[in-house]
């Protein structure tokens, strides 16, 4: 191979490498939940304290989404404006505190729960759908623990990423009232 040869091969090898790199545009969401402003205080007094909230590792900023029980992925383009489980300790707070009137504590409490986000997902398949869904684990002052899962899932009309921050808004404002009911006494164990 003669030294021009060598030098055209270089320059085609090199093009790629010249080139500027193509940028995702990523779209940042944020769950829509419902408002719903009217207080029950179906609780007032109940003395709550919400220890932890934590979440599944794979819960981050990332949208996450699922095709079957065993495939999984992440959007490279759409993310949330902040992790899920924050998003669901307000939601939470906002429904027991606001809501329905129990009391925070940090000490001695009617109740003590414990909360992990399990879910936090949209689900492409069979069905097109928001899924939420909370591990609580709650006690009295006599020390007994409880454990039950929550969990919703909305449909998704259509493909539009809003309309899955719109559903998993629903998804998480049906969860934080099961957790409410749950918590004072009103709902399923």
């Amino acid at each position: 191979m003669n030294l021009r040869g060598l030098v055209a091969l270089c320059a085609l090898a090199c093009g790629g490498c010249l080139s500027k790199p193509s940028v995702i545009e990523v779209r940042t969401f944020v769950p829509a939940i419902p408002s719903d402003d009217a207080a029950e205080s179906r609780a007032p007094g109940l003395k709550v304290r919400l220890d932890r909230l934590g979440s599944a590792a794979y819960l981050d900023e990332a949208i996450v989404w699922q095709r079957s029980a065993t495939e999984w992925g992440r959007y490279d383009d759409r993310q949330w404006l902040e992790k899920p489980s924050h998003v669901m300790q307000r939601a939470l707070e906002r429904e027991l505190f606001e809501r329905l009137g129990c009391v925070r504590v940090d000490g001695k409490a009617d109740v003590t729960i414990e909360v992990e986000l399990a879910h936090f997902e949209e689900v492409l398949a069979p069905q097109h759908e928001a899924h939420v869904a909370v591990i609580v684990t709650w006690g009295g002052p006599d020390g007994t623990m409880r454990q039950s899962t929550k969990s919703a899932r909305i449909a998704i009309e259509g493909d539009d990423p809003a309309a899955m921050a719109q559903a998993i808004g629903k998804a998480i404002g049906q969860v934080t009232a099961e957790v409410g009911a749950l918590v004072t006494g009103t709902g399923d164990r």
